[in-house]
């Protein structure tokens, strides 16, 4: 890539692989968050209490993986 002066990564290098990046406890939160079905019939309540178990549950998964 052409570019006016050297990238970040070009003077700093780049200190992770991300060609094998392994994140296991993080694909497995995404891929849970990733499909959850959202009827259109549903109220602005019911989407409201999605919305807050979803919060809740990344509250709880984020605070077991900091402990």
């Amino acid at each position: 890539m052409n570019t006016v002066s050297k990238l970040p990564a070009q003077v700093l290098g780049i200190s992770q692989d991300y060609n094998n990046l392994d994140l296991p406890k993080s694909q497995e939160v995404v891929g849970r968050l990733i499909s959850f079905g959202i009827r259109c019939t549903w109220t602005e309540d019911e989407v409201n209490a999605l919305a807050n178990n979803i919060a809740a549950a990344a509250k709880k998964a984020m605070t077991v993986v900091s402990a």
